[in-house]
Formats: structure tokens, sequence, C-alpha cells
């Protein structure tokens, strides 16, 4: 609502005491630019006050508080400009950029974000948010601003607002949007190939635009879009865990605008090998054949992927002759429940690190040498340590596993996992076996003598459908509670100050379909 820079600066610097070192920041740095009107010359009295040299360690807060105060000052209407100094000024660019990025974004809109140079257009609006719950771990703008606008809403007791187009995943509902759809111009086969962007659809709505053009036999188009970041070496590693999995369907509902030629159009996933340990396999639903004029319904069913995360899904239009096609989509959305088997210890990159899982323990190691060499170890030296999968759609569904106790305080199994302070579990804990409701503070919600030996296997099972969370021990039911306010979310393990193991891992749900 406000768009005068001053006032937004003075509204902010309200909020911290006036005798802080920030708000000391602040003033110096806010009189310097109207003393000095050029940016580098604030920026040299900004370095030898507030520089690194002064204010050292590993997080150089105030040296980039400052900067980041300098770059708002002299370019209070401008997207472009305030980052072209922030960058320019070095230091922490990362972060700098983004804090002063989203004032800024805020301030001017989506017009005045791209008003000068398309900021959007080369990362379609794809978002990375490494949380200790992965639903949202890779997302994007669209989907975001949706999110932090229905929590403004509850917020204000205001009537929730239904998702457009059926509450898909994917609907393209506003200018620009693209929900991190990209041509795939990294391949050779499909490097530009493909065309993407967001168009009007009729009164009201919105579509994106696939422009396909020069098909030909090994020359597809592919547009697609992440749902789980591939490892790589070196930088920052993100963990999280993938929208889509094994049992799990997407369909994309949209219209042929145009084609030349023979042309066909089929949905696709590309997930893990356990062989090459790369994301290298690909499955493909049923190829549909183009009409000019008419509607396009495809549809895919996640196949078993053997526990291998899933990291992309997209279109795959394919043709001969130099043939081209417009496919304009209006929704793609994803359905269903898990439906997944591990045998084998988790997959792993060739890095050694589990891919598609959110690890919270000191270690996680494979159990080679002890008892059960294909069962996998979980260590936490202090606390309680986690290891989970699965997202926020995940609802009803039955998750079992072989789990042994080596040493420690306790260690279980989990279900309808919200987070690191979020979730339900069974766990054996001093000679006893207790179902515990973890929702920030702990409740035994039920438990039952229970003398496991070192190392003694056995399965674990829980049952969670509607109210219901039932768990059994091979085979034979041991507990049963009622919980309401977790009514969703992933599985996982957790040991408390030791050590326990796991293997034979299966998650499985029943027909249900959320929005994202």
């Amino acid at each position: 609502v406000e768009k005068d820079m001053d006032t937004i600066l003075d509204t902010a610097i309200g909020f911290v005491p006036k005798e802080c070192l920030i708000a000391a920041v602040h003033r110096d740095v806010r009189a310097w630019c109207r003393e000095d009107g050029d940016w580098q010359k604030t920026y040299e009295r900004i370095k030898e006050k507030y520089g690194y040299s002064v204010y050292g360690g590993g997080c150089h807060m105030i040296p980039n508080h400052a900067i980041m105060v300098m770059a708002w000052c002299y370019a209070p209407d401008d997207f472009r400009q305030a980052q072209a100094i922030i960058n320019t000024a070095g230091w922490d660019t990362d972060c700098n950029a983004a804090n002063v990025g989203s004032v800024m974004g805020v301030k001017v809109g989506l017009e005045g974000i791209n008003r000068s140079y398309d900021f959007q257009g080369p990362m379609a609006d794809r978002m990375v948010l490494p949380t200790a719950e992965g639903t949202r771990s890779v997302t994007d703008c669209l989907n975001e601003a949706l999110e932090i606008a229905a929590m403004g809403r509850r917020t204000m007791g205001w009537d929730e607002v239904p998702r457009p187009r059926d509450g898909a995943m994917h609907h393209f509902s506003l200018p620009g949007a693209l929900h991190g759809y990209m041509s795939e111009d990294e391949a050779f086969d499909s490097r530009g190939a493909a065309r993407v962007s967001n168009v009007e659809n009729g009164k009201d709505s919105r579509g994106m635009l696939i422009e396909a053009t020069g098909l030909c036999a090994g020359r597809p188009a592919r547009v697609s879009t992440p749902v789980l970041c591939r490892p790589r070496k070196g930088g920052y590693t993100v963990m999280g865990t993938p929208r889509l999995c094994s049992g799990m369907s997407v369909t994309l509902e949209g219209s042929v605008k145009s084609v030349e030629g023979s042309v066909e159009a089929a949905l696709y996933v590309r997930y893990g090998n356990a062989e090459t340990k790369s994301f290298d396999s690909v499955a493909h639903g049923k190829r549909v054949a183009l009409k000019a004029g008419k509607p396009l319904s495809l549809s895919l069913a996640v196949p078993d992927t053997r526990g291998w995360p899933v990291s992309d899904v997209g279109i795959e239009i394919t043709g001969e002759n130099r043939a081209r096609a417009d496919v304009l989509v209006d929704k793609v959305s994803f359905s269903g429940g898990p439906d997944i088997s591990i045998p084998a210890p988790l997959p792993t990159d060739q890095d050694g690190s589990i891919l598609g899982w959110i690890i919270d323990t000191n270690k996680t190691r494979n159990n080679v040498g002890y008892r059960f060499p294909d069962a996998q170890v979980l260590n936490k030296d202090q606390g309680r340590g986690h290891l989970v999968t699965g997202t926020l759609d995940w609802k009803d569904y039955t998750f079992e596993t072989d789990f042994f106790v080596h040493c420690g305080d306790a260690a279980g199994i989990l279900v309808r996992y919200q987070g690191l302070r979020r979730y339900v579990a069974l766990a054996y804990r001093k000679g006893k076996l207790q179902l515990l409701r973890v929702c920030y503070e702990e409740k035994v919600l039920g438990e039952t003598d229970a003398a496991w030996e070192v190392d003694e296997l056995h399965k674990l099972t829980l049952v969670a459908r509607g109210d219901s969370i039932t768990a059994h021990v091979d085979g034979k039911k041991v507990l049963e509670c009622s919980e309401k306010e977790l009514s969703f979310g992933g599985v996982g393990y957790l040991v408390e100050n030791g050590s326990a193991g796991f293997r034979n891992l299966k998650v499985s749900a029943t027909a249900h379909k959320r929005g994202a």
C-alpha cells in the first residue's frame, strides 16, 4: 500500500530499539545518501565505519544491512537499479540481493520488477524453499503468492478463496506465471524446439502457451518443471521431498491452437536410476495425436520408481518432417497418494547423500558388518533426530517397516509429519511402546509394556485413516488413538540420544485428491 521509501524505512526502523546498532546504521546510511548523492561515495563511508574489517565473523549482518539501506535509498522506485547497486557493492550478494529485491518487489509490483529488464522469464518463477518439512522445497512464485495470501486471509478472519481451476497444482492464472515450466534447452536434442509463455485465454483467463517448432525424428520439444532439487557437486545441497511419487497421477487439460504436420504429445516424469545413481530414468504417459482447434487431455500414472524420487514432470511434443504445433495448457493436476516400496537401503547419489528425504541426524549409514547388513542405521548423539519423506498432500495411508533399536532413549516411526515439532510417532522408550503426539509439546496418547532386546527386529506398522491412528507390531494391533489436528503429512523415523535401524519400507495410501 505505502509507496514512499522514506515512510517505509521509517516504519520499519520503528520496530527496533532506537539505541540499537541497526537503528544507528539506518540513521547514518540514510543521512550519507542525502549528503553524497553518489552511492559509491556512500559505500566508501559504509566500508570505513561498518565494513567487514570492522564487523567480522561468519555472518556479516551489520555491513550487509548498511548496503541494503543504501540500495533502497538510491533506487527507491527502480527495481533494476536497486539490484545493480546491491550486487555491484559486493559482499554477500545472495542474501543482500534477495532482501533488497523482496522489499522492492512488494513496493513496485510485478510490472515494476520487469519494467526495464525481464527478471521473471529466465527463471520461469522457480523457487527453492529448503525447510524441515519438504512439501514446497521446490515451488514457484504463483503458488507461494497464493499461500501467503491465504495466510493473510486466515489472520484477518476473512473467507477462504478457492484455488483456481478446481485446485490444480499448476493453473497459470496470473500474468507471466509459468509454475517453473521451461524448454529443456540444456539437452542437445530438444534445444530450441519450444518457446513457453503465459498468454490470455479468453476473458479473465490465462494459460501456458507452448510453441513447438522444427519437430522431427530425434528432435522433440520438451517443456518441464522440477519437483525436486537434483544433487550437485559443490555449493549448497538442498534437502527436500518431491510432490510426485509412485502411486500418484498427473493430468493435463488444455487445447490445441494450431498444428502443421503429424504431431503427438505425452506427459512424462523423470526419476532416479538405481544403476547409474543419476536422474536419467523417464516414464511417459499415453501419446495423443494433436488436432487443431480441439481440446487436449493427457494423463500419466507415476510408475514404481523403486523408491527413487521423481525430479521433473513435463510435456513432450513429437513430430516428423519439421512439424510444428501451438498448445495452450489450462491446468496440470496431481492426484492420488503414495505407493512406495523400498526393500534395500534408501536411494543415494554418487556421494552417498540420501535422495528425496530430509535428514536431521548426525549420521545415516548402511549397517554393513552388523546383524542386518541390508538395514540402514540412524545415529543422533544429542537430542532427537529425524529422517522423513512425504508431503502435506499425504493424508490416509499405511506405513510399515522392519525396525530395531541399538541403543538410546527413544526410537520409532512417524506418520502425519508436518515439521520437527508436529507429528504422531510409535516409539520404544525404556521398556514401553508409546503412541506420541508431538504438536510443539509432546503428549503420550497410549502405551503398553514391551521388552525389546538390543538389535531385536520387529515389523512396525502405523495406519493413519481419518481421525484414527492404529499401531501394530509384528502384525498384532497394540495401540490406537484419535488424532484430529494432525490430519495429514509425511512419514519417517526418529531416534533420540542413540542409534536405531530399519529396512523394508512401505507406504500405501487410499485414493484421495488434494490441492497444493
